[in-house]
């Protein structure tokens, strides 16, 4: 399976091929119509009230995507939580789960807000960096987020709820949709497997707030132009920033000075490593190489031995990131870079939003 993304992460972004890529595409197109027909179809039966949409008994903020693959949503929906507990509500964060082991229990409390209560292997790798870093929010993962959102009503001390990548979760009703857009989608703006794109673009519709990672204004014209589309909707550009360097071997964190002039031998598994890697160049590192491996990817032991080795073949030390971090064993030789939010535009009247949909 990690094999197959990489190589249909290449074909989808190769501009120019050779003929068997281009009877590829085509085929891959033939699948996309199809698949856009089974997405319209169950947006149009959630909008006519064909599929029944459930209304909690408690605010619910979602936080998600059209596309595949990293755009931000995770970091933003800390983000959101921390903005919710600065204003005096008791949020918890309710996530599918990505690539954890399925069990006998759907549901996982992965953290109560007090202690962690599961493995990443259960809770899977973006549910427990959000435990790791919200330290006082619980997070459950749940293939029916409603039924999650309502466990954690009943059972932990919260009143109201952040969905992690729910915005294809239609089965329950939001109080506000915050939908992340990711650069890439410029360039393979097709439905899957075509492309990235979960549904159409102008399900943006159903959104309340777009945040467009590392967007402009000449972005924005670029998106509505490519697809036809013109966003009316609130629009808000942000970035990431460097927080600081965490040391695995003793869970220090330290400056990010400490990157200046180092030979850095960087290893990720994301959607979109170059963004990480273009970060560690900004930060004054000395790029030696990069390892780059599927999104959510598990490192096994010869992995993990074949980074040690080379990192002390090139006299560079590993880094790596917070998503990736979760999913190494105690002590590791790594750097973690630690990120946060950089708002460029928006941040106000996206809090404003946030907030307005708590107290109604």
């Amino acid at each position: 399976m990690d094999n197959f993304e990489i190589y249909w992460r290449k074909l989808v972004l190769s501009k120019n091929g050779n003929l068997w890529e281009f009877l590829e595409k085509l085929f891959l197109n033939i699948i996309s119509y199809f698949y856009g027909l089974v997405i319209n179809l169950r947006n149009v039966a959630y909008d006519c009230g064909w599929f029944k949409i459930q209304k909690a008994s408690f605010p619910v903020i979602s936080i998600g995507n059209i596309s595949l693959g990293g755009s931000g949503k995770t970091t933003l929906a800390m983000w959101c939580a921390q903005i919710l507990k600065e204003n005096k509500r008791k949020p918890c964060v309710v996530s599918r789960g990505y690539r954890r082991q399925s069990s006998k229990c759907d549901i996982k409390i992965v953290s109560n807000g007090k202690e962690i209560l599961a493995n990443v292997e259960e809770a899977g790798d973006e549910p427990m960096l959000m435990a790791k870093k919200l330290k006082d929010v619980p997070i459950i993962v749940a293939r029916d987020r409603r039924l999650g959102a309502q466990i954690a009503l009943t059972q932990l001390e919260v009143n109201c709820a952040i969905l992690d990548d729910g915005f294809q979760h239609r089965k329950l009703d939001r109080d506000l949709d915050i939908i992340c857009l990711e650069p890439s989608l410029l360039e393979a703006p097709y439905l899957f497997p075509r492309g990235p794109l979960r549904e159409k673009f102008s399900s943006l519709d159903r959104a309340d707030f777009i945040a467009i990672k590392d967007g402009n204004e000449k972005m924005v014209e670029d998106f509505e132009k490519i697809f036809s589309y013109k966003m009316i909707t609130p629009i808000g550009f942000f970035s990431y920033k460097n927080s600081g360097l965490k040391n695995l071997k003793n869970n220090e964190t330290i400056s990010i000075e400490f990157l200046k002039n180092k030979n850095v031998l960087s290893f990720s598994g994301l959607a979109n490593p170059q963004n990480f890697e273009n970060q560690l160049q900004r930060c004054g590192a000395n790029l030696v190489g990069t390892e780059r491996f599927p999104d959510h990817h598990t490192y096994k032991d010869k992995e993990l031995n074949f980074l040690k080795e080379k990192s002390e073949k090139w006299k560079a030390i590993l880094v790596t990131t917070e998503k990736d971090s979760v999913k190494l064993p105690l002590k590791f030789p790594a750097y973690v870079l630690e990120i946060e939010i950089d708002w460029k535009k928006g941040k106000e009247k996206l809090v404003e939003m946030i907030l307005k949909s708590i107290h109604e």
